[in-house]
């Protein structure tokens, strides 16, 4: 059974840490909107058969006049309205696509994060080849820094060996009804404390796998990531 992969760009997000009159994902870099950026690598994936883009409920109007001016008219790309959280916004997904008859055993998500503009055809074209093959893929990089436990944010618990930390970044890519049977098996706590599909996964007791990603497929978030963010454009330029 072949399966049938599609995009699901996460939106949803106010962005309140990086300010601005509008979410940043609107917002420009080497003069172009951050959600534009990430939109163009996705569209330049074959195997994509369809781009969820998922954005709050009362910018959906100006995303869409971003992409016509943009990216011109795109049948591809399928806005959706966000939910409450990250969590809910991928179930937003995944009932639009149930509700075009495309929710089926090989449908595979490509989940990722919108303000991450810097993401290659190459990283998900390896999380899709591993999730194609039933395993969950998730996109890291080995950590460079330190990293300390810490409890009670006061003292140091523990100081793991670096060797074994990774930074987690999306894409993460998995097979649609294996994730909605995990989430539907995790109790109300379980699914308060979880950020990512990844934590679905592994909270069910699910092998995830791991893709690598890069240093510059960041994350946008405060201020300061803007002038990183633009530095990498110019490079690109």
């Amino acid at each position: 059974m072949e399966s049938k992969v599609y995009g699901v760009v996460l939106a949803g997000g106010s962005g309140r840490r990086l300010g601005g009159e509008e979410p940043k994902q609107f917002q420009l870099i080497g003069g172009r909107p951050i959600l534009i950026r990430t939109l163009e690598v996705f569209l330049k994936v074959p195997a994509l058969d369809k781009i969820l883009l998922v954005t709050p409920a009362d910018w959906i109007r100006h995303t869409e006049d971003l992409i016509l001016q943009y990216l011109g008219e795109q049948e591809q790309i399928l806005l959706v309205a966000g939910g409450k959280d990250r969590s809910d916004s991928l179930l937003k997904a995944i009932e639009a696509l149930d509700a075009l008859g495309l929710l089926l055993p090989e449908t595979i998500l490509v989940t990722h994060d919108a303000v991450r503009p810097f993401v290659t055809v190459g990283m998900i074209k390896a999380g899709t080849d591993l999730a194609c093959k039933g395993t969950p893929a998730m996109t890291v990089i080995p950590a460079t820094d330190t990293i300390i436990c810490s409890l009670d944010g006061e003292k140091i618990q523990e100081v793991p060996d670096r060797s074994t930390m990774y930074q987690m970044q999306t894409p993460q890519t998995f097979n649609a009804l294996d994730y909605l049977k995990c989430y539907e098996g995790l109790s109300a706590d379980e699914k308060a404390l979880i950020t990512d599909a990844s934590g679905v996964f592994m909270r069910a007791g699910v092998p995830v796998g791991m893709v690598s990603g890069a240093k510059t497929n960041i994350k946008i978030t405060y201020p300061e990531d803007l002038v990183i963010a633009e530095q990498f454009c110019r490079m690109q330029a």
